[in-house]
């Protein structure tokens, strides 16, 4: 494993990766909950504001996160909690191998978590008045979520074709609340279900879910 030494300059990409075996479950747990344990723990780490909160991403073996802005000094946090930094491997801006080592676990979690979504039970039922919206780079649909209230969009990214030829069952999740919407009928206002909502470990973000019942899907644990 590559380990660079130093620190990140801030606001940049940047991305980390740690084995397992060299944490503990304390210290795992609060590499998920940073912002929360940095606020609880008194631990200065330049910003505690939700958006700078890294995408935590874990496998079989390794833990990692990354970020688009470093707000958070998350190697700071780190040496607080007690990791031994020798044990950190760390990609700087322009460097991404471990990035993609992280991508693609959280890709495969991503497949499995959708598959599991679509056979949720259905809390209730919504309507979502999907909006086309234009940047300079990229188009996206765009409405209300109905659970926070909070832009819900949809990337072209998100779906393997055009979303509007999807078929009925597609899964998407808000980026902010982070509940789930899966489609039920194409009418001209879609008719979404709103998926039962679990005992969920995430991220801010990105589609990290890791309920008791999905912990064992992902994982294979049969603890």
């Amino acid at each position: 494993m590559k380990v660079r030494g130093g620190f990140v300059s801030n606001s940049s990409t940047s991305s980390f990766i740690i084995d397992k075996d060299k944490l503990n479950e304390e210290q795992i747990d609060a590499i998920w909950n940073h912002i929360e344990y940095s606020k609880e723990n008194d631990i200065h780490c330049f910003s505690t504001d939700y958006k700078d909160e890294w995408n935590i991403v874990e496998g079989d073996d390794i833990i990692g996160g990354e970020t688009t802005m470093d707000n958070f000094d998350m190697m700071t946090f780190l040496k607080s909690i007690g990791v031994n930094m020798d044990d950190v491997g760390i990609d700087g801006q322009y460097e991404f191998n471990i990035y993609h080592e992280l991508n693609d676990i959280r890709e495969k979690q991503r497949e499995i978590i959708l598959n599991e979504m679509r056979t949720r039970p259905i809390e209730r039922e919504v309507e979502l008045p999907l909006k086309l919206r234009r940047l300079a780079f990229i188009a996206y649909l765009h409405c209300e979520c109905p659970e926070c209230g909070n832009q819900l969009r949809i990337y072209p990214n998100d779906v393997d074709k055009e979303l509007f030829d999807e078929d009925v069952g597609f899964v998407i999740q808000c980026r902010e609340c982070h509940r789930f919407f899966r489609l039920l009928e194409k009418t001209d206002v879609w008719k979404w279900g709103i998926v039962e909502k679990g005992d969920e470990r995430f991220t801010k973000d990105k589609m990290h879910l890791f309920s008791k019942e999905l912990e064992k899907k992902v994982y294979g644990n049969e603890d």
